[in-house]
């Protein structure tokens, strides 16, 4: 059990290159920030809203990502009427309100979310999410270009701030003037030089065996799910993140999960919070229609008890 204690100190410490936002050192954003990573909404987006509303960087910003994130929103939250959650979460102006993004707009981060959101972002949009300590807005970058079928990611392919666990994502383009056997056979490639239980390797048809628990154990990427199976089933954990794994919709489902802003919010100290486990939970659930839910649960639960009961329980808040 050694390597679980020290994998949970891991999980808690904060990168040292997040670039700071302004307003985050205010003692008022600390509490509420405190108070979201608990997930308690009633105590922190009230406090959040007052902070955004008075000019607070940070707010906003966490403000407007949460607004942005269905993952993000707890029971509490979705439970108040339209309105509420329109003025707790936005600025005033519109119709339905302005996203307190564009008024942080002068924030790198901020900045950049600004452009990803918009259909006309360029490729290159990845590498500056990288540079500036925001490897979960990378990875959301790389998924997002790939849906809007984005051919042009081959032209960052070989810098090295291009996420390494988005590798899949250059296989799976289609990149101009490769067949589909010398793409296959760049993707063999590629992986191998993975470290062995990346689940990437097995996308291009490599078998690790039970490597994959390492990968767990040491991997950013898959720091929820390992974050998660410790806090909760402990006593099942290799079951454990092999079902939130496919809970989550399997290796691309990972890419889409982590600290919504790092600066603010250290990945390892968001995957370990009460809210990160939420997140997890609650994406999982809504893969699925209402009328869906109950057999994506049991299926869940037929690979490990604990995990399946998470779910019921996070189901059962909303």
């Amino acid at each position: 059990m050694v390597w679980r204690a020290v994998l949970l100190v891991m999980l808690l410490l904060r990168p040292v290159w997040a670039q700071d936002i302004p307003g985050q050192a205010d003692p008022g954003f600390h509490v509420a920030l405190t108070a979201w990573l608990a997930d308690d909404e009633a105590a922190a987006l009230p406090e959040l809203a007052r902070l955004a509303q008075g000019g607070n960087r940070a707010a906003q910003v966490l403000l407007a990502m949460i607004d942005k994130g269905p993952g993000l929103q707890g029971p509490w939250l979705s439970a108040l009427p339209r309105d509420a959650r329109v003025a707790l979460l936005r600025a005033p102006g519109g119709i339905s309100g302005t996203s307190w993004m564009r008024l942080a707009a002068e924030v790198p981060v901020a900045g950049l979310w600004l452009r990803l959101w918009d259909i006309a972002a360029e490729p290159g949009i990845v590498l500056e999410f990288a540079s500036l300590g925001e490897p979960y807005a990378a990875r959301v970058a790389v998924l997002a270009l790939r849906s809007r079928q984005e051919r042009r990611l081959e032209t960052i392919a070989a810098a090295p701030d291009f996420p390494p666990a988005m590798r899949f994502a250059l296989w799976e383009a289609a990149l101009p003037g490769l067949g589909l056997a010398a793409l296959a056979a760049r993707a063999l490639a590629e992986a191998e030089a993975l470290p062995q239980g990346d689940p990437q390797r097995a996308m291009a048809g490599i078998e690790d065996g039970v490597a994959r628990e390492s990968w767990f154990e040491t991997s950013q990427v898959g720091a929820p799910v390992a974050a998660l199976c410790l806090a909760l089933c402990p006593e099942t954990y290799d079951t454990c993140t092999a079902a939130a794994l496919g809970g989550v919709g399997g290796y691309r489902g990972l890419g889409a999960l982590g600290s919504p802003v790092e600066a603010l919010i250290g990945s390892r100290d968001y995957a370990a919070s009460a809210r990160g486990r939420a997140d997890l939970l609650r994406r999982a659930l809504l893969r699925w229609p209402i009328s869906g839910r109950a057999g994506f649960m049991a299926r869940a639960s037929s690979v490990d008890g604990c995990f399946g009961a998470a779910l019921a329980a996070e189901a059962a808040r909303y």
